[in-house]
């Protein structure tokens, strides 16, 4: 079970590297006469994958955070919402409806809302060829004599009796995991506070799980360019 959750770790982690982590991207919403500005960030657990003793073992769990804020008209810009993907094992727990956040030293209870759980199965297909050459007969004339042929297979040659065959076999696997997904803001204060540190960590709970994520410095700072970004950065 544990060599299945790692190797769909693997292939998740692929899959979501081909997403543009850390850039901040600016659209202006007409209809709200406003700016939107997002940006999605990729961080891992700092608890690794428990196998199926209960053992921890070197993969971690990554969550997939989509950030968004808007700026209205007046320059006046709402909190940041944060929406959360996280892929976990097929039995793993919905995630709890409160959490913490840590900036710098100092820790607040975090409420976690649209909290959701759903199981997605993936399926691959693997196809293989096999050629094949069945030689052809030849006739061994040395017992002409009694009035007998006999006949012998040589491997080591092919003539123009040769037949050449294909064989094709597809199988498929799947795999299911489960992906929990939620939101929480970040208060003015929360903003104002990670603008003058470089420690922002995320506590959320998987059942009585702790899915910690304690953001690098390179998410940091693009975290703060997220939050100083403002309309008309797009243009730089």
């Amino acid at each position: 079970m544990l060599k299945t959750i790692l190797s769909f770790l693997l292939v998740a982690l692929f899959a979501v590297n081909c997403v543009s982590f850390g850039k901040v991207n600016i659209v202006r919403d007409d209809f709200k006469n406003s700016h939107i500005v997002s940006m999605k960030l990729q961080q891992q657990t700092t608890e690794g994958v428990n196998g199926p003793f209960g053992e921890s073992s070197w993969a971690h769990y990554y969550g997939l955070f989509d950030l968004s804020r808007e700026i209205g008209a007046d320059n006046k810009s709402v909190p940041t919402v944060i929406r959360f993907n996280i892929h976990v094992g097929k039995d793993d727990s919905a995630v709890e409806k409160t959490g913490f956040i840590k900036i710098g030293d100092k820790t607040n209870p975090l409420i976690v809302a649209n909290v959701a759980s759903q199981l997605v199965t993936n399926f691959s297909t693997t196809t293989t060829t096999t050629n094949t050459t069945s030689p052809g007969f030849s006739s061994n004339n040395s017992n002409n004599a009694s009035g007998h042929k006999s006949a012998f297979v040589d491997y080591t040659k092919t003539n123009s009796n040769s037949s050449h065959s294909s064989q094709t076999k597809t199988q498929t696997s799947s795999h299911t995991h489960k992906e929990l997904t939620g939101t929480f803001l970040l208060k003015k204060e929360d903003e104002q506070a990670i603008l003058s540190t470089n420690q922002f960590t995320v506590r959320l709970y998987s059942g009585a799980q702790p899915l910690t994520f304690q953001f690098d410095e390179e998410n940091v700072n693009y975290l703060k360019n997220f939050l100083i970004a403002k309309p008309g950065d797009e243009n730089k």
